[in-house]
């Protein structure tokens, strides 16, 4: 008795053994053809949406950030789309901030503004972003490592400059150098490889400005003056439509060469111009 359930025990095995391999070499079975989901349409970008999402962000990132106030301002395909002032330009007399006439500290915002320059350079074919920036210059800033920095460095803060702030600042209206002068005389350790290793460098991007504006200088009628001590502080800060919208200018080019160094700075005279290249 044992033995026959034994064998009936062993067939059942065997039976199942082989229903398996058969079922291991069937065709695997098609899934279902999941149709493709439906592309959504394109909605143009309009002033009513945008205004409406920064409504609801920004007294959010107002109050996250413990900031007192915020201008925003969106460009779309060259033309202002909205310009908008959030918060209190003076908290204690709960005064709002104005678009057009509330004031702000440009710092590195003006970073923003130089790479944009930089950029319609790049567009305009005046800058290779891997070209050794010392084509564009009147002084030279040499290689580290056998490798020569490029304007794709700077804009990266990986042209391996120390940070050094002392010179790039000053107070004394007296004492504020031109671009050029703030360029030349205090030129800062290099510290890394180029494109080695990102290191935030308030000098290079006062660099990557004074190549710009130096380009604009050679190329533009000399009827259009460099940067004087209102071009940046003024356009800027108010945030005038007109200034973002219009960036093809050297007023834009030359404003921007101030701004990425922080600095307050005076027309160049004609000796420090760059010469022709």
């Amino acid at each position: 008795m044992r033995l026959i359930k034994s064998v009936k025990m062993a067939g059942a095995l065997a039976l199942l053994v082989l229903a398996g391999a058969a079922s291991s070499n069937a065709p695997p079975v098609a899934a279902p053809a999941v149709p493709p989901a439906a592309a959504l349409p394109q909605r143009e970008m309009t002033k009513a949406d945008v205004d409406t999402w920064l409504d609801g962000y920004m007294p959010y990132a107002l109050e996250r950030g413990n900031a007192a106030g915020a201008v925003v301002i969106v460009v779309k395909d060259g033309k202002l789309l909205t310009q908008r002032g959030f918060g209190y330009a003076d908290v204690a007399k709960r005064r709002p901030v104005d678009p057009e006439t509330t004031l702000f500290k440009q710092a590195s915002v003006s970073k923003t503004i130089t790479w944009t320059a930089v950029m319609q350079m790049v567009e305009a074919g005046k800058i290779d972003l891997d070209k050794d920036i010392n084509a564009y210059l009147d002084f030279k800033i040499p290689p580290y490592d056998g490798k020569p920095v490029t304007m794709r460095n700077l804009m990266t803060h990986t042209a391996g400059f120390d940070e050094v702030q002392r010179g790039l600042n000053s107070y004394d209206l007296k004492d504020i150098p031109t671009l050029a002068v703030a360029m030349k005389r205090q030129v800062p350790a290099r510290i890394y490889a180029p494109g080695s290793t990102p290191a935030y460098s308030n000098y290079g991007a006062a660099l990557a400005g004074y190549i710009a504006f130096s380009i604009a200088v050679r190329s533009a009628s000399a009827s259009l003056l460099p940067c004087s001590d209102s071009d940046f502080s003024v356009s800027c800060s108010s945030a005038s439509a007109e200034f973002f919208a219009s960036t093809t200018s050297l007023r834009f080019l030359s404003s921007a060469a101030c701004a990425s160094a922080s600095l307050t700075m005076r027309s160049m005279s004609a000796s420090e111009r760059p010469p022709d290249a």
